[in-house]
């Protein structure tokens, strides 16, 4: 199956090959199932949208056949997400434009199921959840072994992964952007099996 993105009734469907995910109308993922292996691995919504700690509601969206695109207002100009899906990957790419100078975060989330994961890896090290809960990271791997899952994620800036200690598998995604005026930076995310 080629890659495709379907609206219904305030859903987005997106699907490939291996991924099959269910976006709101509000930006956020509700369901991720990894078809060959047919396992859902978050457990409630992820991939919320937060500039400096407060959540953001889209204004606008649009949809082709590969992708979604969400525009929200800020009070320092605008945030535009896309999702975009091919044969093998999903990549959320974020736009920070400013029409004035400052200085931002930009956080979201990943809710895993407590049993969709086993072993969580940042580089070439597993990151030990019992002995540190942030760290900067280029890239993150999810292992569930029983599975033979390898699931991916690629980072083009370096994000600050946090672990909430009390649900062990919400991850968060942080990365602080300096802009100035009428400005824009790219933070992205690729996210595919490995």
């Amino acid at each position: 199956m080629d890659a495709r993105v379907i609206e219904k009734d305030g859903l987005y469907l997106i699907e490939n090959r291996v991924f099959k995910i269910e976006i709101t109308d509000q930006s956020n993922i509700t369901h991720w199932s990894i078809k060959p292996k047919n396992s859902e691995i978050i457990e409630k919504v992820s991939f919320e949208d937060k500039i400096n700690n407060k959540n953001l509601t889209p204004q606008h969206s649009w949809t082709t056949s590969t992708s979604i695109t969400f525009d929200f207002e800020t009070d320092f100009g605008m945030l535009k997400k896309v999702y975009s899906i091919n044969n093998i990957a999903l990549i959320m790419d974020i736009y920070l434009i400013s029409h004035k100078e400052t200085e931002v975060e930009y956080a979201t989330n990943l809710n895993i199921k407590h049993d969709a994961i086993d072993l969580f890896m940042v580089g070439h090290n597993e990151f030990d959840i019992k002995k540190q809960q942030t760290t900067e990271a280029n890239d993150l791997l999810l292992i569930k072994k029983n599975l033979d899952i390898y699931l991916g994620f690629i980072f083009k800036e370096k994000a600050i992964l946090t672990m909430n200690p009390d649900n062990c598998l919400e991850f968060s995604f942080k990365t602080k952007v300096k802009l100035l005026t009428n400005d824009m930076f790219m933070i992205s995310y690729t996210s595919s099996l490995v």
